[in-house]
């Protein structure tokens, strides 16, 4: 187990442990963990992240001066406050506004979103993917079929 907080100075400009929480637990972060670092155990309820990969993770820079995302900032942190307090659940109208939110500050596209989630469905059953997709894993299979005609797009996530 890792207790990790915002830096003073990163707090200071407007960032909130929540928001870093929502990144770290969203399926864009389990998409990148697996992808990029290539630690997955499908047996268990989450990936084998080391100290070293927790903290090269990519959190979604937040431009304050800029309204809009501010704005993106303030509502992740308002939604992992509500699904905290257990007035949402995951997989509902919060956890989908807090995953579209992230990915639109790490620079994605909705079909880069349809993308990861394709992916993510395509991993063997576990408890990790019930946590991703509690509502039960999404057809992947359009999706995946455009994408083999096409070829594997290249996600803007940090390297």
């Amino acid at each position: 187990m890792f207790i990790y907080r915002v830096k003073p100075q990163s707090r200071e400009t407007g960032y909130d442990d929540r928001f870093v929480l929502a990144a770290l637990i969203s399926r864009t972060m389990a998409y990148y963990i697996f992808k990029k670092l290539s630690e997955v155990d499908p047996a268990r309820a989450h990936a084998h992240v080391t100290h070293a990969s927790l903290a090269s993770l990519p959190i979604p820079s937040v431009d304050f001066t800029d309204q809009e995302q501010a704005r993106a900032h303030a509502e992740i942190v308002t939604a992992v406050d509500r699904l905290l307090a257990g007035k949402s659940k995951p997989g509902g109208t919060d956890d989908r506004d807090i995953e579209l939110a992230l990915r639109s500050l790490w620079g994605l596209t909705a079909e880069d979103g349809a993308y990861i989630n394709a992916e993510l469905a395509q991993l063997p059953p576990s408890q990790a993917v019930r946590e991703l997709f509690p509502e039960g894993i999404p057809d992947a299979s359009p999706a995946l079929e455009e994408w083999s005609k096409e070829g594997q797009p290249e996600l803007p996530l940090p390297a």
